[in-house]
């Protein structure tokens, strides 16, 4: 794309709807592609603390009851479904697959972790 042809500011921004149509898709997808080792969807950062604007992505945790070894193999598919959800409702989406076991173990010391406890809203799956 030509670089004068770039879509103009305020483009990207998610609507209300559209934020919870893209949750709720994130959520149900979850659900099917991890089963019972699901613990938690959480938006956080921007969107979730209500201080998104038009260069916000939507930051995601995915909770997972498995071993931080076996989260790393999956990245690729949440980065190609990540970049679908972009593509159809026009925000960047970033996913952190964490596994839950060194969230809970560690979530009052990292600071990263916290924030998320303080300013995450869980999602119903």
């Amino acid at each position: 794309m030509d670089l004068k042809q770039r879509p103009k500011r305020g483009t990207f921004m998610c609507s209300k709807s559209n934020l919870n149509d893209l949750l709720s898709e994130v959520a149900q997808y979850a659900q099917e592609y991890f089963g019972s080792s699901l613990d938690a969807v959480i938006l956080y950062g921007s969107y979730a603390r209500g201080d998104a604007d038009d260069e916000s992505d939507v930051d995601i945790m995915l909770l997972i009851k498995r071993s931080a070894e076996e989260l790393a193999a999956q990245r690729k598919v949440w980065t190609k479904f990540g970049t679908a959800l972009d593509l159809k409702y026009n925000v960047f989406t970033s996913f952190w697959l964490q596994d839950a076991d060194t969230f809970y173990s560690w979530k009052d010391v990292m600071p990263f972790f916290n924030n998320i406890i303080k300013e995450g809203v869980r999602i119903r799956v």
